[in-house]
Parts: C-alpha cells; sequence; structure tokens
C-alpha cells in the first residue's frame, strides 16, 4: 500500500498557535496535539508532546533494539506498545517542565501509527481521528471530557454547553497523576482516508462536511478545505488537520 499524508495548521483567530503537528511517513506515524495552559505554557507542551514521539519512532525505527523510556508491555502488540510507551514518555517529559510560567501546562494527543496494513490509534483529551471508509466517516476516537461523559449520562447537547463542560477535559498529557491514554489497533484498507485534528477543526463542523472534504483525490487539498471550512464556520481556535489518505499498489 502506498500511504500520502498532508498537514495544515492556522492561528485562526487566536493570537497564538498552541497546536502542533507532525507528518512522518518514512517511520509510519502522524501526530496532533493542541496545548493549553496559557501563551507559552500551551505552544511548550504540544511541541514536547510531539518532539518526545518523533523521536522515540525515529530511534526504534534506526534500532530496533534500542532501548525504550519505560518499560513496555509483553502482553501489547509492539507497535501498540510503542504507541503507548511513546505517550506515556510524552506525559512524563511534560510533567517534568511544569514549573514557573509553564506550571500549568498540558497537551491533547492524537497519534497514528502504521506498519503495513496494521494501525494503531492512540489519544488523550479532545483532539480527534476520523477514518473515511467506502464513503462513511467513522470516529475512531471518543473524548477524554466532562461534556463525552454528560453526553454518555444522557445530557442534550445544548444543556451540555449550558452548563460549561464544552472544553473540560477529564485526562491531559502532562497534568498531575496518571496519563489514561486510550491506543486502539485495526487495519488499513486501501481507500481508507484517516483525519487527525485539534477541537477547532472538529467542533464546528457537521459529519457531512467532514466527509465530504475528505473524499477529494488530492490530501493537500482536504487538509486545506477542512482547515478554511472550520475557520468559515465560526472556529474561534487553533485549527490543525492532518490527512492520510492509503492507496493500493
Amino acid at each position: 500500500m502506498q500511504i500520502r499524508c498532508s498537514a495544515i495548521t492556522h492561528v485562526g483567530r487566536r493570537r497564538n498557535n498552541e497546536d502542533s503537528h507532525s507528518v512522518r511517513p518514512d517511520l509510519g506515524l502522524a501526530v496532533v496535539a493542541d496545548g493549553m495552559g496559557g501563551y507559552e505554557g500551551g505552544e511548550v507542551a504540544s511541541r514536547l508532546v510531539v518532539e518526545s514521539l518523533v523521536e522515540l519512532f525515529d530511534r526504534t525505527c534506526r534500532d530496533a533494539d534500542s532501548t525504550l523510556p519505560l518499560a513496555p508491555r509483553p502482553t501489547r502488540e509492539p507497535l501498540a506498545d510503542l504507541v503507548g510507551v511513546g505517550l506515556e514518555h510524552a506525559h512524563r517529559v511534560v510533567q517534568s517542565r511544569r514549573e514557573g510560567v509553564l506550571a500549568r501546562m498540558g497537551s491533547t494527543a492524537a497519534v497514528v501509527a502504521w506498519s503495513g496494513a496494521r494501525l494503531v490509534v492512540g489519544h488523550v483529551g479532545d483532539s480527534r481521528v476520523y477514518r473515511l471508509r467506502d464513503g462513511v466517516l467513522q470516529g475512531l476516537t471518543v473524548d477524554h471530557s466532562v461534556a463525552e461523559e454528560a453526553r454518555r449520562a444522557g445530557m442534550e447537547g445544548e444543556a451540555v454547553d449550558m452548563a460549561g463542560f464544552r472544553h473540560m477535559l477529564t485526562r491531559a498529557v502532562g497534568m498531575p497523576g496518571e496519563l489514561g491514554a486510550d491506543v486502539a489497533m485495526g487495519w488499513l484498507r486501501p481507500g481508507d482516508v484517516l483525519m487527525l485534528c485539534s477541537d477547532g477543526v472538529w467542533e464546528p463542523l457537521t459529519e457531512p462536511t467532514i466527509a465530504g472534504e475528505l473524499m477529494r483525490t488530492c490530501p493537500e487539498e482536504a487538509a486545506q478545505a477542512l482547515v478554511a471550512a472550520a475557520y468559515e464556520a465560526g472556529s474561534t481556535d487553533n485549527l490543525t488537520a492532518v490527512v492520510v489518505q492509503v492507496r493500493g499498489d
């Protein structure tokens, strides 16, 4: 299979961009991180998340026998374990820098890793991963947020917003305590399109709009169109979208 990737980030209506991302098809890795914790803290936290993951994947790619920063889980598939270890490592890196003006920083993380047809999705917070397969859009992540917990408890969307739950996270990279990242395995098929994005992109868009833009033949055009559509729909946050297209041989 051939993998084509593209990414775009935009400051949107904010004064600074606290999103970070990386697209490394050579490593089989794509990451989106959305920082929080003030002007400087958000930028630093999201950058540390992305850099930690890329460094670990790069080191492992160059030397499969290299030592991991944390103990692996023998019961977990190796690629899934690498994503899980990578997120835990990023969590500890951000925690170690939480002092002074950075004392309140943290970040979301959405990670897609692949090797051949094997796919692993990892995430923390409310940055999301979607998959378009055979024209059907499916979310591959479930937000770690108070809003999502309220919806599961039966609260209607409008009531969730009025209660102020919209942007309250229950888990984030770098926050005190255990990380609790979700890591799931799956398979890629020719024709699949994946999107990783910060909440500035998914929040103002409907699923039909997301699906329609992901049907574009060029990943660069799809990523640009999604960010532009989110901005036009009134997004007030930073906007980052990564599009990964899977093509047959």
